[in-house]
């Protein structure tokens, strides 16, 4: 991807830029930053902000992966302005203003400060389920409603960490007396967040069945794994390891232990860019899968070889939203 037309851009233009955003930026200025920002990728939005020792010009992606992976090679590619910040996503805004702001809503006017949210954590997926409550919500269109969160949410909390440790959103309708205002919600997902990159990875094991035959299938699946943390990583992989079959389709117990070897000798010859997501087993057939930026697959094609001989037994399919996660 070729960004030297945005940065030739921003460097014709850094002091206008610089100076509009403490004055007031015009019309005609903003039109050309989307048109430099839309150049990129045209669901691309943008937000200027506070920065270290200056300003900060940041992308805002809404978690699309496409945009994401734009928005990745963008800000590594962005060459040294002593005064700017360059993000790939929204960051946090500075708490002590986002409880001043406000939004129309309707007839209403929303304020920041009298929202209020409760938490539900769910350990082995390593999302915290949110529910907030303002009483102009009350009664309102579910769409709308949501609308109002995440751009409370994005605002309060920056655009990585609302898709790194967010699930459900819900409105109540009936207050939350003990609820967090915005600075106590911070800490709380701030907190969470820092308690479940400790802890690791979280894996999970499940014994399911093949629909159509019945035969017993065994998995494995990080459940920690984010998306939002592998923008590149846009083509699913399946890395066959075939075994000698039980009747039941499970290796022998005999073979196990072999097979085992085999899997441990593969993960390990992985590169590092390469995400190892789980593993099935069942019907002869014990399977390693996971994620790869499909422009550079010759990592996991070399492990193939290494381990297996020939990269035969290799498989790709495209797969930008990661729909392949679940059906594995």
């Amino acid at each position: 991807m070729d960004f030297s037309a945005f940065w030739a851009f921003w460097t014709e233009h850094e002091a206008a830029l610089f100076e509009g955003v403490q004055s007031g930026l015009g019309e005609a200025l903003i039109a050309a930053v989307s048109e430099q920002v839309h150049a990129l990728h045209d669901g691309l939005g943008w937000e200027f902000g506070p920065g270290d020792g200056g300003l900060s010009f940041a992308l805002k992606t809404g978690g699309d992966p496409a945009q994401r992976r734009v928005a990745r090679a963008w800000m590594a590619s962005a060459p040294p302005f002593e005064r700017w910040q360059f993000f790939d996503a929204i960051p946090p805004g500075p708490i002590e203003q986002v409880q001043n702001f406000s939004l129309s809503f309707g007839e209403e006017e929303i304020s920041f400060s009298e929202l209020r949210f409760a938490l539900d954590p769910e350990d082995d997926r390593q999302r915290v389920h949110v529910r907030g409550f303002h009483p102009a919500l009350v009664g309102a269109e579910t769409q709308h409603q949501l609308s109002v969160l995440y751009t409370v949410l994005d605002t309060t909390l920056g655009e990585a960490a609302v898709e790194l440790w967010l699930g459900q959103i819900d409105v109540v309708e009936e207050p939350l007396e003990e609820g967090l205002d915005l600075p106590g919600l911070r800490r709380a997902i701030d907190a969470q967040g820092e308690a479940w990159i400790e802890a690791g990875e979280a894996w999970a094991s499940a014994r399911g069945a093949n629909r159509e035959t019945e035969m017993p299938v065994l998995f494995t699946l990080n459940m920690s794994a984010k998306r939002w943390n592998h923008p590149l990583l846009d083509t699913y992989f399946e890395l066959v390891l075939s075994y000698p079959a039980r009747e039941d389709g499970l290796p022998n117990p005999s073979d196990y232990e072999t097979l085992m070897d085999l899997d441990e000798k593969v993960c390990e010859a992985l590169p590092e860019e390469v995400l190892h997501l789980g593993s099935r087993m069942g019907e002869g057939e014990r399977v390693l899968f996971g994620y790869v930026d499909g422009q550079d697959t010759d990592g996991l094609r070399a492990a193939a070889v290494q381990c297996l001989g020939s990269d035969m037994g290799l498989r790709l399919e495209k797969d930008a939203m990661w729909e392949r996660r679940m059906m594995a």
